[in-house]
């Protein structure tokens, strides 16, 4: 005796919104980035692409001592904006110009005065390591120019001149965490900024980044987006034993 079933196939394919961003600026295509440039004294602001063993990109601007600080720029990916990311790149302080230099990656980046920066910062007065992470949100001190709030700091690093440092910013919700050579040093909860760019920053010496990266955080419980399938039916015959 033969008996008939019918057998059913789904095939699904997600496509998810925002995939990864990598740049290690070895093709020399800048076009997705943007300029910001704030705090500034008619410094001579350049980034600039340069061999480091392999094409880097350099970041420079400041007055030296004892002239004072200023100089601050970002470049962000243009046309970004999300607000759940990891970026991750690659950092190298070359030369101090001025005290509070500093260097690192931005995230939720809106304009000067709307973004969280993790940065590590390398003082040639005191020769003090600091390791930040900040919000400007709003803050405006003398002179109108922008100012930074600091959610964590810690002195228990080596920003040694001419050595790399991985800096890694995890942006999930209120919950920030960053990582510093793949430690993590920061661990806090805030509410100021909910989404914006990504990209690097740079005031007051010579900065080399490389190996550029951002992944979007899917939320927990989050459905992928863009998803579409096809289905196969068909019929199957059996013999059935009597």
């Amino acid at each position: 005796m033969k008996t008939a079933s019918i057998g059913y196939i789904l095939l699904v394919l997600c496509v998810v919104a925002n995939a990864d961003i990598v740049d290690d600026f070895e093709s020399g295509d800048l076009s997705k980035w943007s300029l910001d440039i704030w705090n500034n004294w008619g410094q001579v602001i350049a980034w600039d692409l340069v061999q480091d063993g392999t094409q880097v990109w350099q970041g420079s601007g400041g007055f030296p001592v004892p002239l004072g600080g200023g100089g601050n720029s970002a470049q962000y990916l243009a046309g970004f904006n999300d607000g759940d990311v990891s970026v991750t790149a690659r950092v190298k302080t070359q030369t101090i110009i001025h005290p509070g230099t500093w260097s690192g990656i931005v995230a939720r980046y809106s304009d000067p005065s709307h973004f969280y920066v993790f940065h590590m910062s390398g003082d040639s007065v005191d020769a003090e390591n600091l390791l930040y992470l900040q919000k400007s949100d709003n803050i405006f001190t003398g002179y109108g120019w922008v100012g930074y709030q600091t959610l964590a700091y810690t002195t228990l690093v080596q920003n040694q001149l001419g050595v790399w440092n991985t800096l890694r910013l995890d942006v999930i919700g209120n919950h920030l965490t960053a990582y510093f050579n793949g430690t993590l040093y920061f661990d806090i909860y805030d509410n100021s900024l909910s989404s914006g760019s990504v990209g690097l920053t740079n005031s007051g010496g010579v900065t080399r980044f490389d190996d550029f990266s951002v992944t979007v955080v899917p939320l927990p419980g989050s459905v992928p987006l863009g998803c579409v399938g096809l289905g196969f039916a068909g019929w199957r015959l059996r013999r059935k034993a009597i």
